[in-house]
């Protein structure tokens, strides 16, 4: 079962260096495998990372004998993460697991050495902390998620529930290049809809308020947030929020339309911690994060909260509701 997994993330080209790595650790470590988490600028308690644990538990890791994990607390601020990576570093881990474009970056640029499992970035590759999705050839290895043709979907499906939508307001961090870079392609999107993009700088809780104040003295008819770890953070009060001023909203995760938020378009977030964890034990089985394939997540997941929509006063289009995999009552 556990080979038949693999294969089917990675494609039948792994089965050789899968082969090679079987049985690496047949025997405990004399001493625990140290695991840094580097977060970007979500907290813990921001994303699934229970189910990075429960994945390395059921491949046979026992935390606290086997295995350890160093969590680098960033203080929910990216400034944070080039000294959180260099502190990992520090402890000597044997692998770092990072959740953001921002986060990889203040990994890579601090280390060569130490193999660094990337989930959550947009563009390894551009970024230039790889050289190909079947060889990365560095040290940084792991599955894209956040990329640019999603965030233009979320944009059109505003524009399918409003066919009138003339602009829409954007969250974004600052901080972080790649919701930078977010920002500017999605002026060309909404563009291309006849739409315009009213764009907000959150850098931190306190902006919100004013933020959507400020939306609505634009005449802003809906809400975007650009992929970013930090306002993943915040998804009760921007969904509160959004809510409050009638804006329908499109979200980065399902974890957006859990708390409230209209609709969301992206990655399944544990089963990409999962992953992650699948990507963890080959690592610590010897396998070189040079050779392990870059995967592009692929469950991606249209969530519809139509409690949501009532008190929005919307009624869903059925070209939305039919493509929906998941509908909140």
């Amino acid at each position: 079962m556990r080979r038949r997994v693999l294969l089917a993330m990675f494609g039948g080209a792994a089965a050789p260096w899968l082969l090679r790595t079987a049985g690496a650790l047949a025997q405990s470590p004399a001493k625990p495998f140290r695991v840094g988490v580097l977060l970007g600028a979500a907290s813990p308690d921001a994303v699934p990372f229970a189910d990075f644990r429960d994945e390395l538990r059921r491949l046979g890791y026992e935390e606290g004998r086997t295995i350890e994990f160093e969590m680098a607390a960033t203080a929910v601020d990216y400034a944070a993460l080039p000294q959180a990576a260099a502190t990992l570093v520090e402890k000597h881990v044997d692998v770092i697991v990072t959740f953001g474009l921002t986060a990889v970056r203040a990994a890579a640029t601090t280390t060569r050495n130490v193999p660094i499992v990337a989930l959550g970035s947009p563009d390894l590759i551009g970024a230039g902390f790889a050289q190909s999705y079947a060889r990365p050839g560095g040290n940084v290895t792991g599955q894209l998620a956040f990329t640019a043709e999603l965030t233009q979907k979320r944009i059109e499906l505003l524009k399918e529930l409003r066919p009138g939508l003339m602009r829409v307001g954007v969250l974004f961090n600052s901080d972080s290049a790649g919701e930078v870079a977010a920002v500017k392609r999605s002026h060309d999107w909404a563009q291309q809809l006849n739409m315009s993009v009213h764009e907000t700088d959150i850098r931190r809780h306190g902006d919100l308020v004013p933020a959507f104040a400020a939306m609505a003295n634009a005449s802003v008819g809906a809400l975007a947030t650009m992929p970013s770890t930090f306002l993943l953070n915040f998804r009760q009060d921007i969904a509160s929020l959004a809510l409050a001023r009638g804006l329908p909203s499109v979200f980065t995760s399902r974890e957006y339309a859990v708390a409230g938020g209209l609709m969301s378009y992206g990655p399944n977030f544990p089963l990409l911690f999962r992953h992650a964890a699948q990507y963890v034990d080959l690592i610590l089985r010897g396998t070189k994060p040079a050779d392990l394939p870059i995967e592009e997540a692929r469950d991606l997941s249209l969530v519809l909260n139509v409690r949501t929509a009532k008190a929005l006063g919307l009624t869903i289009p059925q070209s939305i509701l039919v493509r929906a995999d998941e509908v909140i009552e």
